[in-house]
């Protein structure tokens, strides 16, 4: 399976307002806490960075792949949702 790797240089440059990051096993608040150091990243500053699983993205049902994009839209608009 291909996938687009992005090194921090390209997000710093970028500077996004929002970070998502997929996670294919557990849950790792500590990943998220890993980001506080590039506090030059407007999503950093502003504490937009989430992590969701893989599963709830990828997975090849519906019903899954409905859920992740229903999780993801949350996150991207949290003021509609």
């Amino acid at each position: 399976m291909r996938y687009l790797a992005v090194n921090i240089e390209d997000i710093i440059k970028r500077n996004p307002d929002i970070i998502v990051l997929v996670n294919a096993g557990d849950i790792n608040s500590e990943e998220i806490r890993n980001w506080n150091k590039y506090k030059m990243i407007k999503a950093v500053r502003n504490s937009k960075i989430f992590m969701i699983y893989a599963g709830d993205m990828f997975m090849p049902t519906p019903l899954t792949f409905a859920k992740g994009v229903a999780m993801l839209a949350k996150v991207i608009y949290e003021d509609v949702f």
